[in-house]
């Protein structure tokens, strides 16, 4: 079923055609459920009383900084022909250290309601994180998280225990929760990579209006 999106929505449908280039030309249903799903968690949550105000307000400047870098960096090492960035091991190593920093990310900017709902953690892990939208907000958190949020090829990249395969176009890493070897291809690093990428850029743009609008 088709999604209609509203005009800011549509701008940042917009934005991701024009940054992720030819790959959106088979996932534009994809994109549209990411922005929409990414703006009804965030209405949930605030309808709960699940987001800090003054916590968010305080972090989202950093937030919104990095994305701005981040795309900077792509202008500088976008590569003149799209097939390279499949072929390139530079460029997959680098789109799983930014996957490792988004979920970092995300992870912190909801921490506060995280732990208060596993009041027994003094930390939040990223396993606790996924499992904290599967269990409470499950329509539109495990819609948005399941198949981009990966605990365990996180924890691999942050512990650099990646093995990039260059001649095979892959990596591997152990997944501790299936215990085992797990191998994903170039194609599909950058696929995890970018709709993840546009998981947290929804995030935070919803997150920023909420912020703007309480001010006025």
């Amino acid at each position: 079923m088709e999604t209609t999106l509203n005009n800011n929505q549509q701008e940042t449908f917009n934005f991701f055609i024009k940054g992720f280039g030819s790959w959106t030309n088979k996932h534009e249903n994809e994109i549209n459920n990411i922005i929409i799903t990414a703006s009804s968690l965030i209405k949930e949550m605030e309808a709960n009383g699940d987001l800090n105000h003054e916590f968010i307000r305080n972090n989202l400047c950093n937030c919104q900084d990095n994305i701005s870098l981040l795309y900077e960096i792509f202008e500088k090492i976008k590569p003149t022909n799209e097939q390279d960035i499949f072929n390139e091991p530079s460029n997959i190593y680098f789109m799983l250290i930014m996957y490792s920093h988004w979920c970092e990310s995300l992870r912190f900017i909801f921490n506060e309601p995280i732990l208060k709902h596993y009041s027994d953690k003094n930390y939040i892990s990223l396993r606790y994180f996924k499992k904290y939208f599967s269990e409470k907000y499950k329509t539109n958190g495990e819609k948005l998280f399941k198949e981009r949020l990966f605990p365990p090829l996180r924890n691999a990249i942050a512990h650099n225990n990646i093995k990039i395969d260059s001649l095979n176009k892959s990596i591997e890493f152990y997944d501790t929760e299936q215990h085992k070897i797990v191998t994903r291809t170039f194609i599909e690093v950058v696929d995890i990579h970018d709709k993840f990428t546009m998981v947290y850029f929804c995030i935070v743009k919803e997150l920023s209006g909420l912020i703007l609008n309480q001010k006025h």
